[in-house]
């Protein structure tokens, strides 16, 4: 059974390019903006559990594995990092804008 679970566990990954891939396709069912914002508020107030407004590497990480996506959503250093330059850029090069170690907020 176990080979079994590797395999479909193979399959899902070769189907989605990066980890939060199947995180996005949920997200991107959305009809309205307001949906969409509503829907990424959900989220983040799920991810942000100590309620501080921010999320860190390891906050988020524990957050996306409650979640309960198969597999499982990990993300390395380097994609808290990919995440945290694009964030950036689209919020203007803000400062807060989720640094590794920091966090950044939407409350």
């Amino acid at each position: 059974m176990q080979e079994e679970e590797l395999q479909i566990e193979r399959e899902l990954h070769a189907k989605y390019r990066t980890s939060l891939d199947p995180l996005l396709a949920d997200l991107a069912g959305f009809d309205t903006s307001e949906e969409l914002t509503q829907r990424i508020q959900a989220l983040y107030d799920t991810l942000d559990e100590d309620g501080s407004c921010s999320l860190d590497f390891n906050e988020l990480n524990i957050g996306l594995r409650r979640l309960k996506y198969s597999p499982p959503i990990h993300l390395s250093p380097e994609d808290f990092d990919m995440v945290s330059r694009t964030l950036s850029v689209a919020w203007g090069g803000r400062e807060a804008a989720w640094e590794l170690g920091g966090g950044v907020g939407v409350c």
